[in-house]
This record gives C-alpha cells, sequence and structure tokens, in this order.
C-alpha cells in the first residue's frame, strides 16, 4: 500500500539530517525524486537513495534505525535485504495505520557503481531545507535500467521528467554508458515497444542506443 504524499513528508526531513549528521554524500532516487524534479505529488511505499559510504551491516543498519527511532519515528523493522543487484539496508517506519513505509539505503546501482550518479547530482530546495536528488538523466537511466523491467507508471514519469526538466536522450544514453547499463536498459526499450510501443522520446533513444526492435 502506497503512503500518501503528507505522510512522507514528514519522515524525509529526518533521513536528510541523518545524511548530514553522519558526513555522508547521498542522493534521492525513485518516487521521492521524481516529486523534487517536477513538483508532482505522488504516493510512494518507499524514501529510496543512494548512499555509497553507508555501512551495510548490522551496526550501520542499527545507526540508522536507532537515528529514526530517536527522532520520533516508530520503527516496525530493520534488515539488510538481499536483491537483484547486491544488499541494502531496509528500515520499515509505521506511520498512521495502516500506512508502513520503507526507508531503504542502496550502496549501489543494479549491482554496479553508483559513483557516476554524482557526477551531476542536483541540490534542490524544498520546504524543511536542501536536498540532494540524481540528475533528471540520471532518474531517468534508473528508470530504464530496473531489472523487472518498465511499467506503465513508469512511462508516465519519464515524460513528465523529460519534459519538466529539458531532458534530452542524448544526455541519458550518455548517463547509461556511464553507469554500465546500456544493455539492461536494451532489453527493457526492446520488450517495451513489443508490449506497448514507445513514446517518441523513448524511440529516439532506441536509436541513439542502435536497439533493433
Amino acid at each position: 500500500m502506497k503512503v500518501p504524499f503528507n505522510l512522507w513528508m514528514k519522515v524525509l526531513p529526518v533521513i536528510v539530517r541523518y545524511m548530514e549528521t553522519r558526513r555522508l554524500s547521498y542522493c534521492m532516487i525513485g518516487g521521492v525524486a521524481f516529486h523534487i524534479l517536477t513538483s508532482e505529488r505522488v504516493d510512494t511505499k518507499d524514501i529510496d537513495l543512494v548512499a555509497p559510504s553507508f555501512k551495510l551491516s548490522v551496526d550501520g543498519l542499527r545507526d540508522l534505525a536507532n537515528y529514526l527511532q530517536s527522532n520520533g519515528l516508530f520503527v516496525a523493522s530493520s534488515r539488510l535485504l538481499d536483491q537483484p543487484g547486491g544488499a541494502i539496508a531496509q528500515v520499515i517506519v509505521g506511520l498512521e495505520p495502516p500506512y508502513l513505509l520503507g526507508v531503504e539505503v542502496f550502496t549501489k546501482i543494479y549491482g554496479k557503481s553508483a559513483y557516476p550518479l554524482f557526477k551531476d547530482v542536483q541540490t534542490k530546495r524544498l520546504s524543511f531545507g536542501e536536498i540532494n536528488v540524481v540528475s533528471p538523466a540520471s532518474y531517468i537511466a534508473l528508470i530504464l535500467s530496473e531489472p523487472s523491467g518498465i511499467r506503465g507508471e513508469d512511462i508516465h514519469r519519464i515524460e513528465v521528467v523529460a519534459e519538466t526538466c529539458s531532458v534530452s536522450p542524448w544526455s541519458v544514453a550518455e548517463k547509461l554508458s556511464e553507469l554500465n547499463l546500456l544493455g539492461i536498459a536494451s532489453t527493457n526499450l526492446v520488450d517495451q515497444a513489443s508490449r506497448g510501443g514507445l513514446t517518441p522520446f523513448l524511440e529516439k533513444l532506441s536509436e541513439i542506443l542502435g536497439v533493433k526492435k
């Protein structure tokens, strides 16, 4: 069940303060990044962020969970979660019933180095202060490289980010190359073309990548 915008936004400042107090480089991805880049309010199941230097261990997980709890949040559970591409730290925060919000910290992107994301990270100002977010081109590149494929919701978000932030297909192609994600993105584009077709933006990107549909 997705958590309403007004609820997860109460948790976001605490996560940002944690990263800042621990002096960890980070950037937001996923649904939170979509909101920051477009100002479109969305509900989400998770607050996802990338922090390459986060200690992916029991101690690191405990430190994050304790910080959230000491700042007034109810921690329902915490664990190191194995998934395709490597482990992540996951803390589940209980909000107003029946909502549970996942806080998920990635140190890698689909098993590959996340450092290319930080080449062009953007700093935006929200109501509570500044926050770091992936660039629009990086956001689109990550969606296209999702191991489970491209969803209908993803197509909408790609189009909104591309239009709102004036993203060119060339910049996305460059970012896919930097992140070493050209293979999975190309596979996903072929699959999407066969299932539901491609938007003009994705058609152009496929052409740039030399994808054979």
